[in-house]
């Protein structure tokens, strides 16, 4: 029973004067600002804490030196409103700044990245717009008192732009598949990267069994050599089984 006298909320109650325009809006911007929500005109509502009231006390100060009237409460909803449906307010006010903030992160996804290289120390436009839209984002986190849904798709959205943004930057662009024509390998013999691999560890191991030397040595006997894609020939002072198939599978 005690937790349902509490006083949850407080209210801001002011009277504006007429006269400047700007002063009003000005007054409504800042309220927007602090998460505030009308629930009657010229009545605003937040959730009660240290900050808030902090906050509707600055607010309060501004419109009385402004030529306004206005009053800060703590109250408690008995009738008409409930609880829940103030929640509601603010879950719908901040889930509305959230997808505003999604439709630019996605218009900024779609945005061209500039062609060449990006100069060290030098901000893109889409870099600038992407800050902005943190700071926006960071705003409107400090406001969300209850949980609105839409941060978390906002912020999937930024991360996706963040790195397609530094992929660019860093220079890393997606490797593209090298195209060999047919008639580039008519007449020649290929031998497997993982043969040749496994021929280069056994040479570590045997400690000069594997030698290679080129054409021109007198101490082996000349060879046709045109088939063979690196123009070495191969020559092992006790050669296995297998380096014999492997051998015999190049055709040198």
């Amino acid at each position: 029973m005690a937790e349902y006298n509490e006083e949850r909320w407080l209210l801001l109650i002011h009277q504006l004067p007429p006269k400047p325009h700007y002063f009003r809006v000005k007054i409504w911007r800042r309220l927007q600002r602090l998460g505030a929500v009308a629930i009657k005109n010229s009545v605003y509502v937040l959730p009660k804490n240290d900050q808030t009231q902090e906050d509707f006390q600055w607010v309060l100060r501004e419109i009385t030196e402004g030529g306004g009237e206005a009053s800060v409460c703590e109250a408690r909803f008995v009738d008409g409103l409930s609880d829940d449906q103030i929640e509601g307010l603010f879950q719908a006010a901040r889930g509305a700044e959230y997808s505003e903030l999604a439709e630019e992160a996605r218009r900024l996804a779609e945005l061209p990245l500039p062609e060449g290289p990006i100069e060290d120390g030098r901000r893109t436009q889409s870099e600038i717009d992407l800050a902005r839209l943190k700071r926006r984002l960071a705003e409107v986190v400090a406001i969300d008192f209850f949980g609105a849904p839409g941060r978390e798709a906002v912020e999937g959205l930024m991360l996706g732009v963040e790195a397609r943004m530094h992929e660019k930057r860093s220079g890393k662009q997606a490797m593209k598949a090298p195209t060999t024509r047919r008639e580039d390998l008519q007449g020649k013999t290929l031998l497997p990267e993982r043969a040749f691999t496994s021929i280069g560890w056994r040479a570590r191991g045997l400690s000069g069994a594997l030698s290679i030397r080129r054409q021109n040595s007198s101490s082996f006997p000349q060879r046709d050599t045109s088939r063979c894609p690196t123009n070495f020939a191969l020559t092992c002072s006790r050669p296995s089984s297998r380096m014999k198939a492997i051998a015999a599978r190049w055709k040198f």
